[in-house]
């Protein structure tokens, strides 16, 4: 079910007499400074009662010394859980995590509470998130937004947002270096937002659909 949503957020104590609307440019300088400002902590970043194995993993592979290490996710909140699946937690969720040690490329597949085997892989994806990383850096996805204006020193996005929806993260962490990402189907498919050719121009993106491509084949 989508749904509109409104947020308004303070910028100043200044005000306006009249509504005026806001660029695209304008918006995405309004949620750069939220994102550079609002960095999250490596032990926040996986939620405990849905991805309690992703976690244990994760900490396994940084006790062990990772060079690289970079982790997609997935979670579909709302869809039922296929009869027989032992290890879905509330609703399926997915990890998958591919690092690097001593030059050598490794996945792995994490569903639920279940933990798959280690496998051997190319290094196209972990190649291209350690060249790409400096611009990645300074990405983010940006939600739908339809329209946005300020009044009287406020800020108000009106866009939309579906109830259930796939949800998406990824997590890049070279050496004491991570980026940590997260974003939706619906922002990546909805030509509605004005921030739909941003989504789908970002480096990270590119990054995301070698990953999907790399994960189908290893299948």
């Amino acid at each position: 079910m989508r749904s509109i949503v409104f947020l308004t957020f303070f910028i100043g104590t200044f005000s306006l007499s009249a509504q005026e609307s806001l660029t695209k440019d304008e918006v995405l300088g309004f949620f750069r400074k939220h994102y550079e400002t609002s960095v999250p902590r490596l032990d926040s970043l996986f939620r405990l009662e849905l991805e309690n194995q992703t976690r244990r993993t994760f900490d396994d592979l940084l006790r062990n010394g990772v060079d690289t290490l970079l982790i997609f996710s997935e979670e579909f909140p709302g869809y039922t859980i296929k009869a027989g699946d032992s290890c879905s937690v509330n609703y399926p969720v997915w990890g998958y995590l591919f690092w690097r040690k001593s030059g050598n490329n490794f996945y792995q597949i994490v569903h639920g509470s279940c933990e798959g085997k280690k496998r051997a892989i190319r290094r196209d994806v972990l190649d291209q998130a350690v060249k790409k990383y400096p611009e990645i850096f300074h990405e983010f996805f940006m939600p739908v937004i339809e329209t946005a204006e300020k009044r009287a020193g406020k800020v108000r996005y009106h866009g939309s947002s579906i109830d259930h929806e796939p949800k998406f993260s990824i997590l890049i962490m070279i050496n004491k270096s991570y980026k940590y990402m997260r974003f939706t189907k619906d922002e990546l498919t909805n030509k509605a937002s004005m921030f739909f050719g941003h989504n789908n121009t970002l480096i990270s993106y590119d990054l995301y659909k070698l990953m999907v491509k790399e994960i189908e084949r290893m299948k």
